[in-house]
C-alpha cells in the first residue's frame, strides 16, 4: 500500500519553504530589507538585499575603493508607495544591472523566479517519487 501523500517529509518541508517564499516575496512589495558585511579593513564588502518582488546580491573584491563599515549590519525599511509590479521582467533586472558600477558584482533575482526555480524541481521529484511508490507496490504480491 502506498503511504498517504499528506504523510510524506518532502512534501511538507516543500511547504515550508514555499510559504517562506511567499513571505519574502510579499514583504519584499513593502519592505527595503538589507544585510551587509564589510571587512576589517572596510575595502570588501557583501551585500544581500531584497525590496520591489527582487532579491540582490552583490559583492566588492578587495581592489575596489568602496568603504564598507567593519561588521554585518542589517536593516529594513518600509516602502510607502506600491506603484511597483508584483512579476517584475528579466529586461528591467538587466536595466538595474547596468546602473551599478562594474567594480560591484551583482545577482540578481525576481522573487517569481525564484519560487519556479523551486517548484520545478519539487513538482518533479513529488511526482517521481509517486511514481515509484506506485511501482513498488505494484510489483509486491
Amino acid at each position: 500500500m502506498i503511504r498517504p501523500f499528506h504523510r510524506w517529509k518532502s512534501l511538507w518541508l516543500g511547504l515550508l519553504v514555499l510559504i517562506f517564499l511567499a513571505w519574502s516575496w510579499h514583504r519584499s512589495i513593502h519592505h527595503y530589507d538589507a544585510v551587509i558585511w564589510g571587512d576589517a579593513s572596510g575595502q570588501r564588502g557583501i551585500s544581500l538585499n531584497q525590496h520591489d518582488s527582487k532579491i540582490f546580491f552583490t559583492w566588492v573584491s578587495a581592489k575596489t575603493p568602496v568603504w564598507f563599515e567593519p561588521g554585518i549590519h542589517p536593516s529594513s525599511t518600509p516602502i510607502t508607495s506600491n506603484d511597483k509590479p508584483l512579476f517584475p521582467s528579466l529586461s528591467s533586472i538587466r536595466a538595474l544591472r547596468q546602473q551599478l558600477p562594474p567594480s560591484v558584482h551583482a545577482i540578481c533575482l525576481p522573487h517569481w523566479l525564484l519560487t519556479s526555480l523551486f517548484l520545478a524541481p519539487w513538482s518533479a521529484l513529488l511526482v517521481w517519487r509517486w511514481r515509484r511508490l506506485k511501482r513498488l507496490t505494484a510489483l509486491q504480491p
